[in-house]
């Protein structure tokens, strides 16, 4: 998928939730495709523009503006991100987002909140950026909220408000 604009989106959901794509999968591409407006969840994974990125995909060019947010955490860590809620196995490079990122509740689960990526897993971050306010529980991050397991993170540019709610450890960048 390439060269895309949305705009005005208010898109509304419980899992895997993104205003492009709730999963893009099986070595996909998403380039140059922007998206301004708002992204809600009531459970995990949920991003700007894809609520999970898995299985050798790649995500690059491309923009977030607007508000993204968790509105009630399931039974599993939220992963709630600008971009992206989770990103397994894959490449994210080259883009920003702008979205003010808030997990509205607190609990247990309600953790792994980025302005770009709620959690990382085995995968390669390049040249992100974030802007925007970001909002959690616990492992909170001005662009990454949690990055595990071999995940590369490099050249990235966090700026704007962060807060953690809860005891855990959090950072400008994750």
């Amino acid at each position: 998928i390439s060269d895309v604009t949305l705009s005005g989106v208010d898109v509304h959901g419980y899992a895997q939730v993104g205003a492009l794509a709730g999963v893009v999968a099986s070595a996909s591409t998403i380039r140059n495709v922007h998206v301004e407006g708002t992204v809600t969840g009531t459970s995990k994974r949920i991003g700007g523009i894809a609520g999970t990125v898995t299985s050798g995909s790649t995500l690059m060019e491309s923009t977030m503006r607007g508000t993204v947010e968790a509105s009630s955490c399931g039974e599993y860590e939220v992963a709630l991100g600008g971009l992206i809620g989770r990103v397994d196995q894959s490449i994210i490079q080259a883009s920003a987002s702008y979205a003010d990122v808030t997990s509205s509740k607190t609990g247990t689960y309600c953790r792994d909140v980025g302005g770009a990526i709620g959690f990382a897993d085995g995968s390669e971050l390049t040249d992100l950026h974030a802007t925007g306010s970001v909002v959690g529980n616990e492992r909170v991050g001005g662009l990454v909220g949690q990055a595990a397991f071999d995940t590369s993170v490099t050249a990235l540019r966090p700026r704007g408000p962060w807060r953690a709610r809860g005891t855990s450890l959090d950072s400008p960048v994750c």
